[in-house]
């Protein structure tokens, strides 16, 4: 799937669509294209209040109500730190997962997992392709 989104609440109502049929969903991204509120989004169908979601990009992990599991791997290195960061232990506690920056994937041992890739055109526009 690949698609043009023109506003929020496009962006939102797609997002709706993809948290009723994903449970795992690998995001690859630009800076600043919308990682943080999207989870926000996934947190509120899953009823966790979207305040609490943050960017994990120095904390590597967030776990909002033992429900949704939000990994940034940006930042590491090898597949080593997944583990000796007890990463790889928590992948398998959770039925619903984020993983902003996504490396390794093969190893990650994930079934039935998908790539979104969001590239900001435009102040509000996004462009949208669904692996």
């Amino acid at each position: 799937m690949k698609k043009t989104i023109h506003s929020p609440e496009e962006m939102h109502q797609l997002w709706i669509e993809l948290s009723k049929s994903e449970s795992i969903l690998f995001l690859v991204w630009n800076l600043w294209s919308g990682k943080t509120t999207l989870t926000k989004w996934f947190a509120e169908w899953l009823w966790i209040d979207p305040k609490k979601v943050q960017s994990p990009t120095y904390t590597y992990v967030n776990v909002y109500d033992n429900k949704l599991l939000h990994i940034d791997m940006y930042r590491l290195e090898t597949f080593e730190d997944l583990v000796e960061k007890w990463i790889m232990d928590l992948l398998n506690e959770y039925e619903y997962i984020l993983i902003e920056w996504p490396k390794w994937t093969k190893k990650l041992n994930l079934s039935w997992t998908k790539t979104l890739s969001i590239t900001k055109t435009w102040d509000q526009e996004r462009e949208i392709e669904l692996l």
